[in-house]
């Protein structure tokens, strides 16, 4: 074999074996969401990104301020998807937390019928380029819900060289909510793995 044909053998090699790679992750990451909905539907005493009322991002009868002011003129009051190992209880301004490997707290998550929205915690410094961000949570998940939310759309705010704040718009409700938070936690956690922090 030539030298050149080696080269293009180790490539092909490489591409299989990092493909690999991404497929183990979202097997696990496909499981991880299997038990949160199997959990979910147990029932639980936190309000369902499903069950929110389309119109004031409010539990469904409980009414809020309106979708673009919360009553302090701040941002909207949001509530959460049902938390699950890696994500906490709300909090008091109706952010979930999203919590790293050692339990402590990555991410707040703010969900409204028409967003999901993540805020980085200052001390998590990752970058957009660090995986599986692009390759599986933009790519297969955002992407993935584009057959049944044509209008959904992913933004991320920078925060220096790191990623900020994450927003999914239009994303079409439903349980999609939970899956965003889900994927979003995950992904996040593995990123620091990566990046070493």
């Amino acid at each position: 074999m030539s030298g050149e044909k080696v080269r293009d053998a180790v490539s092909v090699k490489e591409h299989i074996e990092g493909r690999i790679s991404e497929c183990h992750a979202e097997l696990e990451m496909l499981e991880k969401n299997l038990a949160i909905v199997n959990e979910s539907l147990k029932g639980s005493s936190f309000s369902r990104a499903s069950e929110l009322d389309r119109g004031t991002g409010a539990p469904a009868g409980e009414g809020a301020g309106g979708p673009d002011v919360g009553p302090d003129g701040g941002p909207p009051e949001e509530h959460d998807a049902e938390p699950d190992a890696e994500q906490g209880a709300a909090r008091d301004d109706g952010a979930v937390e999203i919590r790293g490997d050692d339990g402590s707290t990555i991410a707040a998550a703010y969900v409204t019928p028409e967003s999901v929205r993540i805020v980085l915690d200052e001390g998590v410094a990752v970058g957009e380029d660090v995986p599986p961000f692009r390759s599986f949570f933009i790519e297969r998940v955002v992407g993935g819900m584009r057959g049944q939310a044509p209008e959904i759309e992913c933004s991320v705010t920078r925060r220096g060289e790191h990623i900020g704040e994450i927003t999914i718009r239009n994303y079409g409700g439903g349980g999609r909510a939970d899956e965003l938070l889900s994927s979003a936690g995950w992904s996040l956690r593995r990123m620091l793995e990566k990046a070493g922090g």
